[in-house]
């Protein structure tokens, strides 16, 4: 194993760590690159304003690929220092901010980002800015799918919240948003109703969070309806598509099961009924009993399929 050996950045302090007989380095930090001679650090050159800043938005995207929102903070402090006007530096310290549950400097940091993007609208800078945002949302958009995937709604919700913000004005993020809020009402519902040693039928879920979850899936809808064109757009059309046809084929798989028990189960009744001796008259009556049931929950999946799409199925 490499041994590494702590040094001290003589520009911006940053703190690093260097294999050990490293005799010249550059700071990841502000791009200073620095000399060893005999354990003393000389600066060798000192990186511009403009260099600088876009090395520590390199390594605030570095730290976002490992997870690191930490360090990813460290960094964007260390820009926003050296260049407050950032909107691309506002927009990584609102998603380091968010990775560490921060959500109000999350939400300020957006704002001061779109606010300095739209006072120098038409700038390098402000069309970088965009680029980022739609970057940014579109790796957070192929997070959330891993999310879903494993039922970790908890995440998959903080997710939409930071693509909500993101863009506001893509069905996408409120659609993903509306979903998670919906499975995390049904979860907590089913966890009340288990603690409370409480069939799973009678398990039931906060009003307010339905409302909040369908509220954010109609907003979905309706930004759909105004830009169905857009690039997310389209994407948001597939991705309800295919989460509808996923459940719309789970109710039909359980229409056949309900169906079939329940014809089966009418047969038995009659066929014992024919019969007709003591005991077994009674189990007639049990069979057709199971079998009405079994027709009502066949209904109930039917009414689900003629009444629903895939715009109310949440």
């Amino acid at each position: 194993m490499v041994k590494l050996i702590p040094a001290i950045c003589p520009q911006c302090g940053s703190k690093l760590k260097l294999p050990e007989g490293t005799t010249k380095t550059t700071c990841q930090f502000c791009g200073t690159e620095i000399l060893l001679d005999k354990g003393e650090v000389v600066v060798i050159h000192k990186e511009d304003v403009e260099g600088k800043a876009a090395r520590l938005l390199s390594v605030a995207e570095k730290y976002w690929d490992t997870w690191k929102f930490q360090e990813m903070r460290d960094a964007c402090k260390q820009l926003l220092e050296l260049d407050p006007d950032n909107p691309v530096g506002w927009l990584y310290n609102a998603i380091s901010a968010c990775g560490v549950g921060n959500n109000a400097e999350f939400e300020r940091s957006m704002d001061e980002a779109r606010k300095l993007s739209a006072k120098k609208m038409g700038s390098q800078q402000s069309n970088y800015f965009r680029q980022k945002v739609d970057w940014a949302y579109n790796n957070i958009a192929n997070n959330i799918l891993k999310y879903v995937a494993t039922d970790d709604f908890g995440n998959a919700g903080v997710c939409a919240y930071m693509m909500v913000w993101m863009k506001p004005e893509n069905p996408l993020g409120w659609w993903y948003r509306g979903y998670a809020i919906s499975e995390q009402a049904r979860a907590q519902a089913m966890a009340a109703a288990k603690k409370a040693g409480m069939p799973r039928g009678q398990a039931s879920v906060t009003p307010a969070m339905v409302k909040e979850g369908r509220d954010a899936i109609a907003k979905a809808w309706q930004l759909y309806d105004q830009s169905p064109n857009d690039e997310f757009s389209k994407r948001f059309k597939e991705v309800a598509g295919k989460r509808f046809g996923a459940v719309r084929w789970t109710h039909i798989k359980s229409l056949i099961w309900t169906a079939l028990v329940s014809a089966g189960s009418l047969v038995g009744a009659v066929l014992i009924a024919a019969i007709s001796l003591g005991t077994l008259a009674i189990c007639a009556g049990v069979a057709a009993l199971f079998a009405i049931l079994m027709a009502v929950l066949g209904i109930s999946e039917l009414w689900f399929l003629l009444t629903k799409n895939e715009r109310n199925f949440i």
